[in-house]
Formats: C-alpha cells, structure tokens, sequence
C-alpha cells in the first residue's frame, strides 16, 4: 500500500511539473554553469569564425598616437631574443599572431585598466588600443590566433556563438567579477589621496589611480581575507554591502557555489594566494569574498565557496547547485603572461564535457565567457551605456540541448545578461544594475525541445 502511494505521489509531482514547464518554458532549465575565463577579446579569440562580425573583412579605423597621427608601423616588443628573423614591426591592421606566439606559448600582458579601455575606445573608434597597450605589449594588441580547432570554436560552430557580447565594465578583471556578481562598482569612499585618479577626462594629464575621485574601486584591490602580502603596493577594499546575485539565490533557496581552482590550496597555505606560481590563486578573482555576505567565516564562505574538484565530483555525483561559477586557476584562464591558450582550451574541453557525460546535462546551460578583453583590440564600437560600461566585446558561448545550433547570435549583450537569465529562471529580484541595452539570453535558446 505504501508503495503505490508513494508511486501516485510521483506520478503527481511529474504532472504538476510537467504544466509548470508548458506554461512556463524556462522552468526545463534546472541548472545554470558560468565558465568565467580571462583576457581575451572576441576578434583576438575569433577572427574569421563563419557568420560572425569579425575584423576579417570589415572596415575599421586605423591605430593613432598621443598626437592622433596613424602609425606608419605597429612596433612590437622584443620578442624571443628579437633574433634577425623576428619582425620589430607589423602593418597597421590585426595580423596573426601564430608565427610569434603559438598557443602553447605566453603571451605578454598588456594594460587593461579602467580609465585606459576607456582611452583605447574613444568614443567607439577603438583606434587608441595600441597607445595605452603599455611597453610589453604595444602593437601585439591588435594581434589573433588562429581558433578552427579548438574546443572553444567545436562549441561555437555546435551551438550557439554570441557575437554582441560586452564586458560589463570598462577595465580589468577585479571590476568586472564584481559586475558580474553584484552589477554594480564597489565603492571606497575614504580611499587615500595616492590611490585615487585625477584628470580622468584628459589622456594628456591623466594619474592613474584604484580609485574614481567620487569613490569607487575600478582597478585592483584586495579583499579581507586573504589580504596583500604588500598593502602599499595591493590595497585592502572596505567589506561592502551591496547585494550580490549569491544573496538573491540564498534568499530564494536556490543552490549555487562559485567554484575556484586553487580554493583548498589558499585556505591552506595563504601564501599560496601571493608567491608567483604557474598555478597561483588570483583572491581579485573571487568576487564574493569582497561582501560581507560572504566574508571570512561566515556561512556563505563555508557552504558556497568551492574548489575545482569540488565541481567534478559534484557533477559526476549529480550534486551540481541549480548555479554555479567556475573560475579556472591563472595558468588555465588564458590569461596573458600567465596562462596559455592551448591550456585554457584544453580545460574549456573537460569541463564542458565532464558536464555534458553528467545527468544534469540533460536541463543544463553552460555560459562560457570571458571577463574581459584584456587589453586587446575588437573592431566593434561597444554600446552607449553609463559610467562604468559596457566595454569592449568578449568571446561568448551558450552550450545546452536548449541552444540553437549552429546558430550565430547578434543581440546585444553583456555579462549582466548572465544575471537577467539567473534572475528570470529562478524568479529573483533584480540587482539593480542590470542594463536595458542587454538582452537576457532567451534568443539564444529553443526551449520548445
């Protein structure tokens, strides 16, 4: 007798499910994965991919310098030994950077800052990318490889590739993780006079600085826990209080975890977060620990904070959260001067697929971006938003059964569509930041399947 009830009870939840999903088609997707990856711009990562704007046939404006005078030559640094074979020189124009730089080689860093992405932009030119690439970089910043076999391009030719996708905000990665999770810049209102900018409006006066002069972090700051190893030279953020979309999953009873290569490692050993390792932990890449929702300690910081093999074992033991962030380590981001391309492809290929051998697959969407551009240069004029961004176009990638195939996408968007999509599955409250310029990602999916 109980069995059958147990059997009709089922049976019950299966129909009631089953006329949630007709009458609302987005309650089919029960788990959301954003695979966060670093540095990258969309023409640097996918120059000439079919069907998609990329520089490769496209008018664009040539690269200028602090007078606005084009570059005869784009200089480039020295470059393995600067040997007789290698260029010191390139066209005005992107070019590849396969010769150079192989993917399984370092690349130097340029500068990606806030007020310098800004400069490099001017006003939707983006002919001031080589100006502001700093001394290691100069003209490698209009450079792109050469993707048709990666794993990153076999997802975008399977599924579905948007081709409109902004940073969130202007500058580096620090800022752009916290767009992503709060959509909003954190604000430092008692910043020392030396870490704030000035004549912020004025290539030509400009002082860098961590700071905007009405008080908000844009550039590299570090949380708390684990702190600097140099607070001069690495300043500590103030915990802030803004909510993040972690606190609207929390709230709802919604599972999620944002898990991070190196987490255990870091909890560890704390200066496993400073020496510089191939597999260093970056802390400016765990946005959370940067709330007091999350700081040191507290639950959020027990529960929901996670490492890599935690991710894995999860999904092989069906116990994926219904959301969840995946940051890779330094030398599998792509990073430049960090990690390699080849590396970073290879660990887009094990965790897509280690998701898609899963159950959970079945109800999956896995959002594969990039934070930031990293400094290098896209041909595309970003969207008029606010103060903070959107910046230049980043690599996207929206891989489900739910995904079109073979489908090249032209909304616009930007990382808060990630949070549109959240908030519109799951029924949360809005952060506040979200941008009206962005689309929340629904063009990307078919969920008639």
């Amino acid at each position: 007798m109980k069995k059958r009830f147990l059997l009709l009870f089922l049976a019950l939840v299966s129909a009631m499910t089953a006329r949630a999903e007709a009458s609302d088609p987005i309650k089919k997707i029960n788990h959301i994965v954003v695979m966060y990856i670093e540095n990258r711009s969309f023409d640097n990562m996918m120059y000439g991919f079919p069907g998609a704007d990329t520089a490769s046939g496209a008018t664009f404006a040539k690269q200028i310098d602090a007078k606005g005078e084009e570059y005869a030559r784009l200089a480039l640094p020295p470059i393995k030994g600067n040997d007789a074979l290698t260029p010191s020189s390139v066209e005005n124009e992107p070019f590849s950077l396969d010769a150079l730089f192989p993917r399984t080689e370092l690349l130097p860093n340029p500068v990606h800052r806030f007020y310098q992405n800004q400069f490099q932009i001017n006003g939707g030119l983006n002919n001031r990318f080589v100006q502001f690439a700093g001394a290691k970089a100069k003209g490698l910043v209009m450079g792109y490889h050469s993707n048709e076999n990666s794993a990153l391009w076999k997802y975008a030719k399977e599924y579905t590739l948007c081709d409109k996708f902004f940073m969130g905000a202007f500058g580096g990665s620090f800022l752009n993780h916290m767009w992503l999770v709060s959509a909003a810049p954190p604000v430092h209102k008692k910043a020392r006079p030396s870490i704030i900018a000035s004549h912020v409006d004025d290539p030509t006066r400009f002082a860098d600085g961590l700071v905007t002069p009405d008080g908000y972090a844009v550039n590299t700051m570090l949380p708390e826990w684990p702190g600097a190893y140099n607070t001069e030279t690495a300043p500590i953020l103030p915990p802030q209080s803004a909510p993040t979309i972690g606190d609207r999953l929390t709230k709802k009873s919604v599972s999620w975890k944002w898990y991070s290569q190196g987490w255990k490692m870091a909890l560890k050993d704390i200066t496993y977060a400073w020496d510089d390792k191939p597999t260093r932990f970056s802390p400016h890449h765990q946005p959370f620990l940067y709330f007091k929702s999350c700081k040191h300690g507290s639950a959020c910081f027990k529960k929901n904070l996670a490492d890599r093999e935690d991710l894995i074992k999860d999904i092989h033991e069906d116990k994926l959260p219904q959301v969840a962030f995946y940051k890779p380590g330094d030398n599998l981001s792509m990073h430049p001067g960090m990690g390699t391309v080849d590396n970073g492809d290879r660990e887009i290929d094990e965790i897509v697929s280690t998701v898609k051998n899963s159950k959970a697959w079945a109800d999956t969407v896995i959002i594969l971006t990039y934070d930031e551009n990293g400094g290098f240069w896209d041909h595309v004029a970003p969207p008029k938003g606010d103060k903070w961004g959107p910046g230049n176009r980043v690599p996207a990638v929206i891989i489900s059964p739910f995904a079109k195939n073979g489908y090249v996408d032209h909304t616009v968007y930007d990382s808060t569509s990630i949070l549109k999509l959240i908030e519109k599955r799951f029924a949360l409250k809005p952060l506040g930041g979200e941008r009206k310029l962005a689309g929340d990602l629904s063009k990307t999916l078919d969920l008639s399947r």
